[in-house]
């Protein structure tokens, strides 16, 4: 829902620019904390859940909300999704099922 909605808002922000927003979304498991660096912490967000959310960003066409499978199961009684196919994605044994956000 706040994919949607974000989707919407930066559109028509970005609209002026000629800019487009592509969103990936995944249900996976992820670690949250602070990467020690040499000289500073920063906060961040590491796993093969960020690399597969990236993936389907870079995938994506402008415009487009992608998800993969877990989150399809999840939420497919209440939004509308179709496949947009199965993709082998780097750092990915397996193809992925790849479903686009409609409505």
């Amino acid at each position: 829902k706040s994919a949607v909605k974000m989707q919407c808002i930066l559109r028509d922000e970005f609209k002026k620019y000629n800019v487009g927003v592509k969103i990936g979304i995944v249900k996976a498991n992820m670690l949250y904390g602070h990467l020690l660096g040499s000289y500073k912490t920063d906060l961040t967000v590491i796993g093969p859940g960020v690399n597969l959310a990236s993936r389907l960003c870079n995938y994506a066409n402008k415009g487009e909300i992608l998800v993969n499978e877990s989150i399809y199961l999840k939420t497919n009684e209440k939004y509308k999704f179709k496949l947009k196919g199965h993709k082998k994605f780097k750092g990915f044994k397996n193809k992925i099922s790849v479903y686009e956000l409609v409505s």
